[in-house]
């Protein structure tokens, strides 16, 4: 809880930055922002929202093809459950893909590990290579699809190596080479295969090519909304700023326990005093992450009570099941 209290320590003070008198031209400039660019900066939000979606629904693929629009109403519930702190977002994808999709849990875990590793793959080369050039130049954009292309590489490689039931055999046979019974135990236990899938669906060309691919757009389209948010207030700003803070937003949100609330506008803002971008001070940049996370907000809160609604997920309450089977879930 004192994380969260921290969060909602730092929205307070994005909220103070944004209705200082230095801002007062740009809140201005927002409330007679045009229609199309307000359409157009919820749309980017609803169509990040999407892209997210189907990125796990993409990664899940090689091991189990769950409906798309299902796949999508869960994410969207996990969206707006994401604001708040103690991961509920994953407590309910856990919940309600066992309930409902009749998924062992060890599996829905692999797949979370999966989706970590898609992250991973498609982001620290971005990040590493916005933090090297520190602007979207052609050696910005060779230094990021390029560092992309190794991670998928490797990822894919290691993955293959493993994965499958000739994957575990070499697990297995490493673990017997080690003498150790405790762990050979554990990898011929069905626990253990539920969560030894994670590897088969990071070791399918197609599916793992997809997800980064979808993860990709996504950052795209965040940083789009960036652009959007700072032409509503009147203000210009550039691409690489624009990548570099919805990657900051976009992390902080995954990676804060204490909900992405207040930590990803707090850390944004404070970024955004580092990089010393021309005519967007740190105190001008609190209404751009503010008005960023007030369209997901909304946007959020409608998809997921539609998401609710398909989903009846008032028909699936109940216990947890912890297993289906003691195999594998194929297609």
């Amino acid at each position: 809880m004192i994380g969260f209290v921290l969060s909602l320590a730092l929205l307070w003070w994005c909220v103070r930055l944004a209705f200082t008198p230095e801002n007062q031209s740009r809140l201005t400039a927002l409330s007679r922002a045009p229609v199309g660019q307000v359409v157009l900066l919820f749309s980017l939000s609803a169509a990040s929202l999407l892209l997210n979606g189907a990125m796990f629904w993409a990664t899940l693929l090689p091991v189990r093809r769950l409906g798309f629009i299902d796949t999508q109403s869960v994410n969207s519930i996990a969206g707006l459950l994401s604001y708040l702190p103690f991961k509920l977002s994953i407590v309910a994808r856990l919940f309600i893909h066992n309930r409902r999709d009749k998924l062992p849990l060890l599996t829905i875990g692999a797949w979370m590990v999966a989706v970590a590793g898609v992250l991973a793959a498609s982001l620290v080369p971005t990040v590493l290579a916005a933090v090297w050039r520190q602007k979207a130049d052609a050696l910005f954009f060779l230094a990021a699809f390029g560092g992309m292309a190794i991670t998928y590489a490797l990822t894919l490689s290691i993955a293959r190596i493993f994965a499958h039931e000739s994957g575990l055999e070499r697990l297995r046979a490493f673990a017997d080479g080690l003498g150790s019974d405790w762990i050979s135990r554990l990898l011929g236990s069905a626990r253990f295969r539920r969560l030894h899938v994670g590897l088969d669906m990071l070791a399918s060309p197609a599916s793992f090519a997809l997800a980064m691919i979808l993860r990709v757009a996504d950052l795209l389209v965040q940083a789009a909304r960036f652009t959007v948010a700072a032409q509503c207030l009147g203000e210009s700003l550039p691409l690489d700023t624009a990548v570099l803070a919805a990657s900051t937003f976009y992390l902080i949100g995954v990676l804060s326990p204490s909900g992405a609330l207040g930590a990803r506008e707090g850390v944004t803002t404070g970024l955004a005093g580092l990089l010393a971008v021309p005519g967007v001070s740190r105190a001008a940049f609190a209404p751009i992450a503010l008005t960023v996370s007030a369209t997901e907000v909304l946007v959020n809160l409608s998809a997921a009570a539609l998401g609710a609604a398909w989903l009846r997920v008032w028909n699936i309450l109940g216990p947890i099941d912890q297993a289906r089977s003691p195999g594998r879930d194929h297609p």
